[in-house]
């Protein structure tokens, strides 16, 4: 897995600052063996065999494929 980039999305537009709650997307390769996505609430905190953790905590997932992964910063 190689991570090239982070952004977080708000009201503003993208932004390099991580904030509990914010939705962030990583850019990469390698980051999930497939593409999958969030059928239900509440989102779940893995997806095709992939987990983002932000200082220990799993955070909930919208999506994930081999070159991204979208997800929401855990409060």
């Amino acid at each position: 897995m190689e991570i090239t980039s982070l952004f977080t999305i708000d009201l503003g537009g993208p932004r390099l600052e991580v904030t509990p709650g914010s939705i962030a997307v990583l850019f990469g390769r390698d980051l999930a063996p497939q593409i999958a996505h969030a059928g239900a609430l509440p989102l779940p905190g893995e997806l095709a065999g992939v987990r983002v953790l932000v200082n220990g905590v799993a955070a909930p997932l919208f999506f994930v494929s081999p070159e991204q992964i979208n997800f929401q910063v855990p409060w």
